[in-house]
């Protein structure tokens, strides 16, 4: 059958109670990249922001969501809200595969060993490991062994493999204007927190960055930020956004690029970012306020 058959879910749910907090609810930017590729290669993928439903309504909206198939981002502190999802899922689309990526699938075997409703964990980048493994499990195209990234229980247990980093991530960069038709109950100004690069050129002990995004630093071309930023003052009218990379100050050439472009096209935008400070000097600085960062 042709991929628009298929109605695929893409499912996140912030922490609750005493962890709930207006940051943590928003959809993490990896989704919205994955709704992008799925839509590209031809499912009928929407995305679903339950951050905001009362647990006690949460089954009600579950069953309401159709779904051939069911893919969760799953963080950390927020994992049990993915497992109940998993839960819910197979409960009211018990036919429907359930997978859980984001950063909690570096633990894929525990997640496989304990959570029975996850059917697959899917590691590292999904924008094209989904598609292969959704046109695998719902098409019979391809196989499920060979999809990169993808743990699944065999009678030997957990198998898996290695997950490949993509060569090219400019290839599924998506504008706001693309991706809002397509989601429920997700707030424009989630559209406002960017990840404009994958990876970090350190690698301090604390940090599970290297788990997450293994091998060189890729990132997006600043021409393709600028177009970002205009499309989001266009589609949400908002004036400020904030750049959450692991380290939006590490290449210097990239940033004076991308501040050079924002000068240049005049959007009415403060915006923030996070870097090591050891990069920064007073040249930078002013130049970086004269693109709009105040923080």
């Amino acid at each position: 059958m042709r991929r628009s058959r298929y109605r695929i879910a893409l499912l996140y749910r912030g922490p609750q109670g005493e962890g709930r907090d207006a940051f943590a609810s928003f959809v993490p930017v990896g989704l919205f990249f994955l709704l992008h590729s799925l839509r590209l290669a031809g499912f009928r993928a929407r995305l679903y922001n339950l951050s905001h439903v009362p647990s006690r309504r949460l089954a009600r909206r579950m069953r309401a969501i159709p779904a051939d198939a069911v893919l969760i981002s799953a963080f950390f502190g927020a994992h049990h809200q993915a497992f109940t999802l998993a839960r819910l899922a197979k409960r009211f689309h018990p036919r429907a595969p359930v997978v859980l990526g984001g950063p909690l699938a570096v633990l894929a075997e525990a997640v496989l060993r304990r959570v029975p409703t996850v059917d697959f964990v899917l590691q590292g980048e999904g924008e094209e490991s989904a598609v292969a493994l959704l046109d695998a499990v719902l098409r019979q195209r391809g196989e499920v062994a060979a999809v990169s990234g993808l743990y699944r229980r065999s009678g030997r247990g957990v198998l898996g493999r290695p997950a490949v980093p993509l060569a090219d991530i400019d290839r599924y960069f998506f504008l706001p204007s693309e991706v809002l038709p397509h989601c429920r109950h997700v707030r424009p100004e989630n559209l406002a927190v960017l990840i404009t690069s994958r990876g970090c050129p350190f690698r301090c002990a604390f940090c599970s960055s290297q788990a997450l995004w293994p091998g060189r630093i890729r990132r997006h071309r600043p021409e393709l930020l600028v177009r970002y930023l205009r499309d989001l003052h266009q589609t949400t009218g908002a004036i400020y956004c904030s750049i959450r990379d692991e380290n939006f100050l590490a290449d210097r050439r990239h940033l004076r690029a991308f501040c050079r472009l924002m000068r240049e096209a005049g959007l009415p935008f403060l915006w923030n970012c996070q870097g090591s400070v050891r990069f920064l000097d007073e040249e930078l600085a002013v130049e970086l306020a004269a693109a709009g960062c105040d923080q």
